[in-house]
């Protein structure tokens, strides 16, 4: 079609001096590698003939042709390497999605281009290296086979090469395994961005390391460990083989990282199949018991905005919202949940300003989290400030309060008005708790980094604290979505539980020191007694506590241990019966004089 020069004018040629420049570059490196690679030579060569041939187009288009070009580096092909014969047709789709590898032939290789012309999304960002290698037969991951040509790993810029993620997944899982800290806390408190995705690969690692473990054994497989990628490190190799062998995402895999895997593919493809020929593969894992489906909680924050506003925000975007019928009931509770459709979110009948979600609800990237309207938090975890209820204006002391979830919920009921305590310990959750109040929009909390049993209870500014919530450090037996259950059953580790029954009774004893205190919610997400009934037997058989219990929600069904004189007014959330965390809560009254 003819163009008119007046809107569409001609574009000059691309300067004869760039053009000999590009070339003169390509040559260099091809003659660099001559002596040693004779292929990588002629293969640098065959680049420069589209270059002459685009001398006569538009200056855009040889320009976009000469970087691409330039950008283009070539890997070193193994030694070994032969001339490789015309490959049987593949199925585009599968070479794309299903392998790490974009399969070339001759003729696409030579013209550098690739032979499905369908780009994926990201096609757009310029290409930044070519890894040209020879491929072999073999079973990959899932049996499925590898044709033997030429392979181009392509990578594009600011997607796949994050060695970051796998350091980091490594250093979690290692920390996770030594009972450290619990694996969300670990993977939240992490610098690495993407928090799902660095919580996927956590999970997916723990949950099949007893096969990757076997798997490592094997001849060969454990020769990766010498690699210079892998650097003896178990823990990275482990997360590499679930990428290669069971993961989708061995495409992403980093350049180096790759390379040292798929160059040992054949001594691990011979191990899965003789694990699978043991009836010892993989899938034994995946029929490990499926953990209860709890649904997702959200707290409305009542700081940042009404509930009426919440159900209006939610309609807009096609959320259903609904009463629970029956809600108060364990068994009405449980069947409104396993009935709810996706759309579906109820108001919770136990505790105001609690949603109720779809257990498959994805809200961590939903706005209404990220810019502090809506708070993810277990239902059970609600329990202790809406419990303790104070008055507004009044002072609440929050102790061993990280990550923040009851401080905010307490400044919320305070209608941000008043004042509250938040102390924690540990530095890294603290800081957590810091970044978390700021976003829920609390103003009124003044938090403090350090050992409550060091404080001086009658300091005169807690001299106006009426209220008090302790949540003391526990061994977290009751959390279910922390994914213990990927560490396997332990028995019960009967020392540590009474180290920490011992600090659970100093620290609940120091807080009822406060002079003036007139209400103190206990809590714990641990399902042990020493943890929890015992703690508060210890505490009212003292004759110096000049508190006593008081019956935590009437309404709620799971009550404390029946062997307890006591129990009947304790609170205990079950997994199965409340579909919530494992929980214990207690509240103590000063006594009438």
């Amino acid at each position: 079609m003819p163009q008119n020069d007046q809107f569409c004018p001609k574009r000059s040629p691309i300067n004869s001096q760039q053009q000999q420049r590009k070339q003169h570059q390509i040559l260099e490196i091809a003659s660099s590698m001559r002596a040693k690679h004779a292929e990588v030579h002629n293969f640098a060569l065959a680049a420069v003939k589209p270059l002459r041939t685009a001398a006569n187009s538009t200056a855009h288009g040889v320009k976009t042709s000469a970087s691409r070009l330039l950008r283009a580096k070539t890997a070193v092909p193994p030694a070994n390497s032969t001339k490789h014969s015309k490959a049987p047709p593949i199925h585009r789709q599968n070479a794309r999605t299903t392998s790490p590898y974009r399969f070339c032939h001759s003729r696409a290789r030579k013209n550098l281009k690739f032979t499905d012309r369908r780009r994926p999304a990201y096609s757009h960002s310029p290409l930044r290296h070519i890894a040209h290698r020879a491929g072999t037969t073999g079973t990959t991951r899932a049996n499925r086979q590898t044709p033997s040509f030429c392979l181009l790993r392509v990578e594009f810029p600011g997607f796949t090469m994050d060695e970051h993620l796998y350091y980091e997944t490594a250093e979690i899982v290692n920390r996770t395994l030594s009972k450290e800290r619990n694996l969300r806390t670990l993977v939240y408190a992490s610098s690495y961005g993407n928090k799902k995705k660095l919580l996927r690969l956590c999970c997916e690692t723990l949950k099949y390391r007893h096969y990757l473990e076997k798997l490592m054994k094997q001849p060969g497989v454990s020769d990766l460990l010498r690699e210079k990628a892998i650097q003896n490190n178990r823990t990275l190799l482990s997360i590499l083989l679930y990428e290669y062998v069971i993961g989708s995402a061995f495409r992403l895999v980093p350049r180096r990282f790759a390379i040292a895997i798929t160059t040992n593919q054949k001594a691990i493809n011979a191990a899965v199949d003789e694990l699978n020929r043991r009836g010892e593969g993989y899938e034994q894992e995946e029929k490990q018991e499926e953990p209860v489906q709890i649904p997702r909680y959200a707290r409305v924050n009542a700081i940042r905005w009404t509930m009426e506003e919440v159900e209006d925000a939610l309609s807009k975007e096609n959320w259903v919202l609904k009463q629970m019928e029956d809600g108060e009931s364990p068994e009405g509770f449980r069947k409104a949940v396993v009935e709810m459709t996706e759309e579906l979110v109820y108001f919770d009948p136990h505790i105001e300003f609690l949603l109720v979600f779809h257990p498959n609800t994805q809200l961590h990237n939903y706005w209404m989290v990220t810019d502090g309207y809506l708070i993810l938090q277990d239902k059970a975890s609600c329990l202790p400030a809406f419990l303790a209820n104070p008055e507004p204006y009044t002072q609440v002391f929050d102790i061993c309060s990280a990550p923040g979830m009851k401080t905010s919920h307490l400044a919320a009921i305070l209608n941000n008005q008043g004042k509250v305590w938040a102390i924690d310990k540990a530095n890294d959750r603290f800081e957590v708790m810091k970044t978390m109040l700021d976003r829920a929009g609390v103003k009124i909390a003044s938090p403090f980094c350090g050992d409550f049993l060091k404080l001086d209870m009658t300091d005169k500014k807690f001299k106006k604290v009426k209220t008090a919530v302790v949540d003391p450090p526990c061994s977290g037996s009751g959390i279910v979505k922390r994914m213990d259950n990927l560490l396997g059953v332990e028995p019960k580790n009967h020392k540590r539980l009474n180290g920490l029954h011992n600090l659970q009774v100093m620290i609940l004893k120091h807080a009822l020191k406060l002079p003036n205190l007139e209400r103190l919610v206990y809590s714990t997400c641990s399902v042990h007694e020493e943890e929890d009934e015992s703690v508060i037997e210890e505490v009212v058989m003292d004759p110096e506590c000049g508190f006593e219990l008081e019956e935590a929600l009437p309404s709620w069904k799971n009550r404390g241990l029946s062997k307890f004189e006591f129990g009947e007014k304790c609170l205990r959330a079950d997994p199965r019966t409340d579909l919530t965390n494992g929980f214990f809560v207690a509240v103590f009254v000063r006594k009438q004089q």
